[in-house]
């Protein structure tokens, strides 16, 4: 299949670009940025002309460009709107006139304090940030254009992956870059927030068999995560735990605007339509993560 992957010079859809290509699949990422695997094209997902030609040919779009670092979208939320809500329309609307299949990487955060839980698809969505509402937003344009043009969609709702090559922005990454350099680890809040992370190989795959959909069954919500429920604090001391460190060894600090507090996310859906299952608990998955967080700064000294 003929596949284009956008913010492929990200941490997910690198991985995902990689993963195609050893599937078998013809794969151009669209970006920003040069990508550092494929073959890809520079360009801006807001330009429409340009996208437009990129995309001629193309069977399916993985579209995971966006804005998802949460502070910088409450710092800049002119800049999420454009990026998150626009970029995703004119995506959504070059896909539906050429008849393309869009897979859009959306997220758990559109839940956010939901009273839901644990939060299925159709639970309320209750974004209490910028970015989680600039991705409730660009679900319904995709809706919408299903509506208006009949694009073809998939709406995946990443839950917060990790692992090699993950951003330093993430909590995880700068609990390991603390624990490594035997510093004491800041946990922001009372450390009770409920997370369900997912390791990157897991969301990857995921990914990779919703392409087993497009015959069957299309316009669908999908939950990607895992069913694992830890607390910060708990993620931070399995993290001190295999770095040797003393499970007491953080404090905390104030708390973020808009945290979300309880993150309890149902996957049957997806494990059940795409006969998926994440192979990796937190502490395995952190476990291969470490090695690669010590490899990549050996590499650097």
């Amino acid at each position: 299949m003929r596949i284009l992957v956008t913010g492929s010079a990200g941490f997910i859809a690198s991985r995902l670009v990689e993963r195609l290509l050893q599937e078998g699949h013809e794969v151009v990422g669209y970006d920003l940025r040069p990508s550092p695997v494929g073959e890809y094209v520079v360009g801006d997902i807001t330009d429409g002309e340009a996208f437009g030609n990129a995309l001629e040919g193309y069977e399916h779009v993985f579209h995971l460009a966006a804005a998802a670092d949460l502070n910088w979208c409450s710092a800049h939320p002119n800049e999420a709107v454009k990026a998150n809500i626009e970029g995703t329309r004119v995506v959504a609307e070059e896909c539906a006139k050429r008849d393309v299949t869009l897979s859009f990487a959306s997220t758990c955060c559109v839940y956010g304090n939901t009273p839901t839980h644990p939060s299925d698809e159709m639970s309320i969505c209750s974004p209490t940030d910028i970015y989680g509402a600039t991705k409730v937003v660009a679900e319904e344009l995709i809706k919408g254009y299903h509506r208006k043009m009949g694009l073809t969609y998939h709406l995946l709702r990443f839950g917060t992956t990790y692992g090699p090559g993950m951003r330093p922005t993430l909590a995880i990454y700068v609990f390991l870059q603390q624990a490594l350099e035997d510093k004491t680890l800041t946990i922001h809040g009372s450390g009770e927030q409920t997370r369900c992370m997912i390791y990157i190989d897991d969301l990857v795959e995921s990914c990779v068999k919703t392409l087993d959909l497009d015959h069957h069954i299309l316009g669908t919500t999908l939950n990607i995560a895992t069913e694992e429920e830890l607390s910060v604090t708990q993620m931070a001391q399995t993290i001190l735990k295999l770095t040797g460190k003393p499970l007491d060894q953080y404090i905390h600090v104030s708390d973020r605007v808009g945290q979300i507090m309880k993150e309890q996310i149902d996957t049957s859906k997806a494990r059940k339509m795409l006969s998926w299952e994440p192979h990796f608990n937190f502490e395995e998955g952190i476990s291969k993560t470490i090695e690669w967080f010590i490899e990549t700064e050996r590499a650097r000294k």
